[in-house]
């Protein structure tokens, strides 16, 4: 088991979309360098593309709302329901904030396929993002496991989309994933399950009281460029958190990856909002 598989998980093979088109190669760890190249095995298509535009649904849309475009989309004609669309919209139509929003999308989706545990807690957090094209503060990704009650793990994840990777975005991430970074958004993580989910609220705000310093807390970086980026990141990575794992996935066409997700979940939910 590499040591990329002991932080997060094993890459998803088996995932009904990840598996099809991502592929992987965990590169030899040293003291300052825990690197996963993601690199896809064929082009993306429709395959990809609808179950992640569904994604970009699911982290923007509560269900209650989502039941509300259903509703109207039955009822009002196409000129009033695309101004009830406009009133309620919640995907970002910033160019920027979309790659933000889509990487960080991604990062949780494969965290949560490599993690591969039946209940892990974490946030669609752009539901409650009251600016929805601007990029929100706090954690990119925050996942709490607590398969072992009596030591919950804490996965921190920080995420970028860069065309072209250089020294500054690596930096970026870099200061994200320092060993002394504790998670800066476990506060909103338990607001979101204020009377949704007692059991999951009680054990956050237990944590809260505790040194998190003492929980088991790892650390995932995500950077998403073009077909140059796993080769750049390999070669200038370096991090000497022990307890980390850069991700990075090397697309031929990046931001026509995001323009198509973001434009599929925006179809769907103009056009044809009953099949979500």
């Amino acid at each position: 088991m590499s040591r990329q598989d002991e932080i997060l998980g094993l890459h998803p093979i088996n995932h009904h979309v990840i598996g099809e088109w991502l592929d992987y190669e965990d590169k030899e760890p040293t003291e300052t360098s825990c690197i996963r190249v993601l690199s896809e095995k064929k082009p993306f298509d429709d395959a990809v593309i609808e179950p992640f535009s569904k994604n970009l649904i699911d982290y923007h849309y509560t269900s209650a709302t989502i039941n509300s475009l259903k509703k109207r989309f039955e009822k009002l004609g196409f000129k009033e329901f695309s101004t009830y669309y406009a009133q309620s919209r919640k995907l970002p139509r910033n160019v920027n904030t979309r790659k933000g929003n889509a990487v960080e999308v991604l990062m949780t989706e494969y965290s949560l396929a490599a993690i591969d545990k039946t209940d892990l807690t974490y946030s669609h957090r752009f539901r409650y993002n009251p600016n929805v094209d601007q990029s929100m503060k706090g954690d990119d990704m925050l996942i709490v496991d607590f398969s072992d009650e009596a030591n919950p793990t804490i996965y921190i994840g920080e995420a970028k989309f860069r065309k072209t990777v250089d020294k500054a975005v690596l930096d970026d991430v870099k200061k994200s994933l320092a060993k002394d970074k504790m998670p800066l958004s476990l506060t909103f993580l338990r607001n979101c399950f204020e009377d949704v989910d007692n059991d999951k609220y009680e054990k956050l705000d237990d944590m809260l009281i505790q040194e998190l310093s003492d929980y088991d807390i790892r650390y995932i970086g995500f950077i998403v460029g073009d077909k140059n980026a796993g080769k750049y990141v390999e070669e200038k990575w370096v991090c000497d958190n022990p307890k980390h794992v850069m991700l990075v996935l090397s697309l031929d066409e990046p931001e026509e990856f995001v323009k198509q997700a973001f434009d599929k979940a925006k179809t769907l939910l103009t056009e044809t909002p009953e099949i979500l």
